[in-house]
């Protein structure tokens, strides 16, 4: 069976993006020891997007140049198309992304912790992610509970998101996402969530159970994109 086209909707930032491409391919080599004839194809686009969160005009920018670049390539009518980031899925009813070949990161989270012994989920995302609930909403829906940082440790995590964006990881901002995470398991948390795509960048030391996001969804990909059998899936 032919492997599926994986198309990944980046810039949202571009690190995170760079990052799944990456993996993609390292998880496609360990189950293929190397076997260039066996790497998935790939197609990367990593758009010019700014932060729309916040600004309804650029979320109607951002809608726009995906939607415009989607319908500018000749994609396989089987590709399987995914965002790179958490928040970016509540653009998705209004993108022009057939649903049986989007690939959603946050369903995939879901799943995974549905399916885990996990009750309290420490979740570390941006500020605006916390304070919209969107994890919250998600994680109740599958009967789990939620610890969420405080106000200081949000201002902290937010500027660790920021040096990814910047390019500037180092040893020191894995200590402080490691001490965030671990405040989170005091205040009884029993498995950490990575919840925004530049955190797993720099990592995360725990004493409990890690759900990160953006491995989650490479993993998925590489699944439906048959790239190994069914009896190798991890």
């Amino acid at each position: 069976m032919n492997n599926r086209t994986i198309v990944i909707i980046g810039g949202m930032g571009p690190q995170a993006s760079l990052e799944l491409h990456k993996r993609l391919l390292d998880v496609s080599r360990k189950h293929h020891n190397g076997d260039p004839d066996q790497f998935p194809k790939i197609i990367h686009l990593s758009l010019q997007i700014r932060e729309f969160i916040s600004s309804s005009s650029n979320e109607q920018a951002a809608i726009h140049n995906i939607n415009h670049t989607l319908s500018a390539i000749d994609l396989s009518p089987d590709a399987l198309i995914c965002l790179p980031r958490n928040t970016a899925h509540k653009l998705i009813d209004r993108l022009q992304i057939p649903k049986n070949q989007f690939v959603s990161m946050v369903e995939t989270v879901a799943k995974n912790v549905a399916e885990s012994t996990s009750q309290k989920i420490g979740v570390l995302a941006s500020p605006n992610t916390i304070k919209s609930r969107f994890y919250d909403k998600l994680l109740n829906s599958v009967g789990r509970e939620v610890v969420t940082p405080d106000s200081s440790d949000l201002t902290n995590l937010n500027r660790l998101i920021n040096s990814v964006i910047s390019g500037d990881v180092s040893v020191d901002t894995r200590n402080q996402l490691s001490r965030i995470g671990n405040s989170l398991v005091q205040n009884g948390a029993d498995s950490i969530l990575l919840g925004c795509t530049e955190l797993p960048i720099i990592g995360i030391d725990a004493s409990v159970p890690v759900f990160n996001s953006l491995q989650l969804l490479c993993d998925e990909l590489i699944r439906q994109n048959y790239c190994y059998n069914g009896d190798n899936h991890g």
